[in-house]
């Protein structure tokens, strides 16, 4: 098979989240068929040294303009003949420095990010989605793109650890259910887990609750359910200790306002752990309806989500049961090594296409990229904020 050199470009690479486990994965299996990737990380200063991968910035203290440099350097060694977007952010940015003859995207969520991909995908000549839901509005938003040039993706699963281990039954026990993922309010909606801990209490439900995770309404989560013994934060863990934490629950919860396909749904789901998920339109909802119907709440309905695990512990041991082997069904394309055939299937099918990716970009804002961007963070929140200010109100 051909060699094909390639570039990944992110945001960050060394914290905890679903998307760095798949680059991970990504940068580990890409050689096994001939694409010689390399990972270029932005927004994310370095604190290890990582093969093939290359923290460019910006940075608090950094530039643009000089993640920019950085990029340039980097594609002159490399040469790449394709370049991979994981999100949006890049594309704008990197798109006119990253030298590749072939331009992809690969939409891992949903959100506010979306509206711009009219405009973003003039710079692409393929996007891959990780869910149904992201795959058809794609396909909505570009019916002029041939057929081929959108895909579907799984996402890769690859629990270290045997995983079939069985659940004591709940009626000797409390209910035990997790959250995994970035502690923070925007996107995951986690300053609204202490008001379920008050709805679950009020139903009466014996639990535990267990967070993975790390961010920055740590310490404000910590004050508000720390002195409870039932809750207990694990913080950041990786590999085994991660995967055993998740092993123990019966139920991991989300009260996200948008998502993609979150990837800790697929590992708990390996695992027989059952998903309680809000309807807000992504693969998740997907992913939970193959399991129950039941186990779904309306978006920001924090009762319903207290009410889906009350069920929960109400079930006897023969619909547990059940519900666990609906949830390791549900994920079986994901095992095994689906996920990078997918993708070197496609990457290679897009290289044979014609190149359609625009090559005209608009001027630079100089200022934009010489300003640190802690200053052009900062410049940004406060235009916001004057803008809701100054607004006029709404006529109703």
């Amino acid at each position: 098979m051909e060699p094909v050199p390639l570039l990944h470009f992110f945001s960050a690479f060394q914290s905890l989240g679903g998307v760095q486990s798949v680059l991970r994965h990504q940068l580990q299996e890409d050689p096994s068929r001939d694409l010689e990737s390399e990972l270029i990380v932005y927004s994310e200063p370095s604190r290890t040294r990582f093969e093939r991968v290359h923290f460019v910035g910006p940075t608090a203290l950094d530039s643009l303009f000089a993640a920019r440099l950085r990029v340039r350097r980097i594609v002159g060694r490399l040469q790449p003949r394709l370049a991979v977007y994981h999100g949006f952010w890049g594309v704008p940015h990197f798109s006119d420095v990253d030298a590749a003859s072939h331009r992809m995207l690969v939409i891992h969520g949903d959100g506010p990010c979306m509206k711009q991909l009219p405009e973003i995908s003039k710079w692409l000549d393929g996007i891959l989605c990780v869910s149904r839901p992201l795959e058809a509005h794609v396909r909505d938003v570009l019916p002029q793109w041939d057929p081929r040039r959108i895909g579907l993706i799984p996402y890769p699963v690859h629990p270290p650890i045997d995983t079939s281990v069985p659940q004591a039954p709940l009626n000797d026990r409390p209910l035990v259910f997790g959250y995994a993922g970035r502690l923070a309010r925007r996107q995951k909606r986690v300053e609204l887990l202490p008001e379920l801990i008050r709805r679950i209490d009020k139903l009466g439900l014996p639990f535990r609750f267990e967070l993975l995770g790390d961010g920055e309404e740590r310490s404000w989560l910590e004050e508000q359910l720390g002195s409870d013994p039932r809750i207990r934060f694990h913080g950041m863990l990786k590999g085994e200790e991660y995967w055993r934490v998740m092993l123990g629950w019966d139920a991991i919860a989300y009260l996200s306002d948008y998502e993609g396909l979150p990837i800790s749904m697929l590992e708990a789901l390996s695992m027989g752990v059952i998903p309680v998920f809000p309807m807000i339109g992504c693969g998740g909802d997907d992913y939970t309806a193959r399991v129950d119907q039941r186990l779904l709440f309306q978006r920001g309905d924090v009762q319903g989500a207290a009410s889906c695990l009350a069920w929960l512990g109400s079930c006897p041991h023969s619909v547990i049961a059940t519900l666990r082997e609906q949830c390791r069904s549900a994920v079986k394309e994901h095992l095994g090594s689906g996920y990078i055939d997918t993708f070197n299937a496609f990457a290679r099918g897009i290289l044979s296409l014609p190149q359609i990716a625009s090559k005209v970009h608009p001027r630079r804002n100089v200022v934009r990229d010489l300003c640190p961007e802690i200053l052009h963070e900062r410049f940004v929140s406060i235009s916001n904020r004057l803008g809701r200010t100054l607004r006029p109100p709404r006529v109703r």
